[in-house]
């Protein structure tokens, strides 16, 4: 199991905007900040039922806490 926390800024985000006629557009939203938590896990198994099985399973998640516009 993992567990890292992230804070950073970005300057000059660029966003994607849509228009009346659902066209596609990017623009500059200023600066931004986010804050969060990023977890991640893994399990390696093995089965023997008659036949030899094995396996990895690998799980992540990650949450913003806050993310914010900064002119």
């Amino acid at each position: 199991m993992e567990a890292s926390l992230f804070s950073f800024r970005l300057k000059d985000a660029i966003v994607q905007r849509r228009d009346e006629s659902g066209a596609d557009y990017f623009t500059n939203a200023g600066g931004t900040q986010q804050k969060g938590i990023e977890l991640s896990g893994s399990y390696n198994y093995y089965l023997l039922k008659g036949v030899a099985e094995d396996g990895f399973l690998r799980a992540s998640y990650t949450y913003n806490f806050l993310s914010t516009i900064i002119s």
